[in-house]
């Protein structure tokens, strides 16, 4: 758990993978020496706070405007352009908050040592960028 300041306004959070070509709602572990996948992570948000209570909102990946989530629906996916912040649970947008705090869930797996052809140790070279901007 890590509570970030903020001055209050408004502001949203992004991920952006660091190795592209993963699939849309997975984050790359790397590649073996062979240039297989060793395998991926999924990053959610299990529960989100901030100082003015509200719903988790989250805008793109094909929505107009922004719209209500759920922790069921709230991975973090490949593209650049989806983005979660906290909103009026009437009006769905987003809220001016002092400080904001984020639980993230992280679900990784490996592939199969004979899909991925590992015979030996492997180097995982995994990489998100978590972005906070400012509305």
């Amino acid at each position: 758990m890590r509570e970030i300041p903020y001055s209050s306004t408004s502001v949203f959070a992004n991920l952006i993978d660091g190795l592209p070509q993963t699939a849309a709602r997975s984050f790359g572990l790397g590649r073996t020496t062979l240039n297989n996948k060793i395998g991926a992570y999924q990053i959610f948000i299990s529960e989100a706070f901030s100082s003015t209570p509200g719903l988790m909102l989250l805008e793109g990946n094909n929505t107009s405007g922004w719209s209500a989530i759920t922790p069921q629906n709230s991975y973090f996916t490949t593209s650049p352009t989806r983005f979660v912040t906290m909103g009026d649970p009437n009006s769905l947008i987003p809220q001016s908050m002092s400080w904001m705090t984020i639980h993230f869930t992280v679900k990784a797996w490996l592939a199969p040592a004979s899909v991925a052809n590992i015979t030996g140790p492997e180097a995982f070279d995994g990489s998100t960028t978590f972005t906070i901007e400012y509305l």
